[in-house]
């Protein structure tokens, strides 16, 4: 018995509407819920375990111990998601039955609950090329294809990915960028549209960080000396109203803006060019 936070190609028949999904489920969450067996016959050997499931390998990881849920009332159970470099595309429990008799009865579930702060470790080189665009992201203009161990994007226009649940508030997100061509390499955050986020990152030949609401503000800028086809590690900081982005481990710039408190996270390229993505972080701390 379980819940999908996460969708594949291989769950539909019919992509004519071009779906896109992303987890919404990460490491270091909490889900909780309450059981309760009704049993009406059997030898009482019915027992329950927890468990998530990797979308790529499709590995069953069991949460915790097999044990025989209680007739007496709701029990509560949770347990804290495992980190991995696999999204996870089932979250719930393991029902087998161990008994000589023959089991009847009812296991009711309730409450099913996820919260706190999550985690997020993706590797492109673990990702695979689906839905028009790369699994774990939801996306948004641009071609978006895996070259190697790294996602490729590449636009004539602006072009985005985004990934993680919609509503992550402070977080700071780390990725592995290269400019390849053009002159705007960002990572996003709290992007709650295709209008309305944050972005940091390159832009010319400054670093900015950038408030989009259906127009681009400059909240910060410096400039920066940016090789074309160098790795740059992105680091974008968000706690409540204050914002700051590093390059490889140094703080450049920082603002402060209040306009969003929550939304998904993801790469940008604000105008025709082309970026090369390594592997990408998301913590997030509140």
């Amino acid at each position: 018995m379980f819940w999908k936070p996460f969708y594949r190609r291989a769950d539909f028949d019919d992509e004519r509407y071009r779906p896109m999904f992303s987890p919404v489920l990460d490491a270091g969450q909490t889900v909780s819920f309450k059981v309760w067996l009704d049993p009406w016959n059997g030898d009482g050997n019915l027992r329950i375990a927890p468990y998530i499931r990797r979308t790529m390998s499709g590995a069953i990881e069991e949460t915790g111990a097999r044990h025989v849920p209680s007739a007496e009332g709701w029990q509560e159970i949770s347990f804290v998601v495992p980190e991995g470099d696999e999204a996870i595309d089932e979250v719930g429990i393991s029902i087998e039955y161990f008994g000589r008799l023959k089991f009847l009865g009812r296991l009711f579930l309730a409450d099913f609950q996820i919260g706190g702060a999550g985690k997020t470790v993706i590797e492109p080189a673990r990702e695979m090329q689906e839905l028009g665009s790369i699994t774990r992201f939801s996306w948004n203009r641009g071609h978006w294809t895996k070259s190697g161990d790294r996602i490729q994007g590449h636009t004539a226009s602006d072009a985005d990915l985004w990934t993680g649940h919609y509503y992550a508030r402070d977080l700071s997100v780390t990725a592995d960028v290269q400019r390849l061509s053009g002159i705007s390499q960002l990572v996003t955050a709290r992007v709650q549209g295709t209008g309305r986020f944050y972005a940091a990152g390159f832009e010319g030949d400054e670093v900015v960080i950038l408030k989009e609401d259906f127009g681009s503000t400059v909240l910060a800028r410096a400039p920066f000396k940016i090789e074309t086809g160098k790795s740059y590690s992105f680091e974008f900081t968000l706690k409540g109203d204050r914002l700051s982005f590093a390059v490889d481990g140094k703080v450049l710039i920082e603002a402060v803006d209040a306009s969003y408190a929550y939304g998904m996270t993801g790469i940008r390229l604000a105008s025709a060019g082309r970026i090369g993505v390594g592997r990408i972080e998301i913590v997030e701390t509140a």
